[in-house]
């Protein structure tokens, strides 16, 4: 594999009024696997059931071109609203794991996220972040018909 030494670890939970969803991604020993928390998340046939995939060189080669496009080497450990001048009460955390080639990244937030324009600062929109969650689903769709993560 090209990237022996790659983990990945991306979870996300939302507490809103409309939306109440925990799902975790991780790639591990040649494997991408999703899995929703029991009873958050449904489809028509019911829960969403995990999902594991072969990852191959190709897609986790492109997979690694994003982390690198997104500098997620230099995100800050912890993203909070308050950074921006506000408080939030309800909404998402996430946090992040990655590991690889000798760099790693641990970072997380709540309701904030790293912004597009300069990871050291905080932002409340998803940017940075809803292109990873983003780029997952779609490296991984074309190996696998699709994928959907959230």
């Amino acid at each position: 594999m090209l990237h022996d030494s790659l983990s990945l670890e991306l979870h996300s939970k939302s507490l809103s009024v409309t939306d109440l969803s925990s799902w975790t991604v991780r790639i591990e020993d040649g494997l991408l696997v999703r899995e929703t928390a029991p009873g958050l998340r449904l489809d028509k046939s019911g829960l969403v059931p995990a999902l594991q995939v072969k990852v191959d060189d190709d897609h986790l080669g492109q997979f690694v071109e994003v982390v690198d496009f997104l500098e997620v080497w230099s995100w800050n450990s912890h993203y909070d609203p308050e950074e921006c001048g506000t408080r939030i009460f309800g909404g998402t955390s996430w946090s992040l794991s990655v590991k690889m080639d000798g760099r790693n990244c641990h970072a997380s937030g709540e309701n904030a996220y790293p912004s597009f324009a300069d990871v050291n600062k905080t932002s409340l929109r998803e940017e940075r972040f809803g292109m990873l969650v983003a780029a997952l689903e779609y490296i991984f769709s074309t190996q696998t018909g699709q994928i959907r993560i959230n």
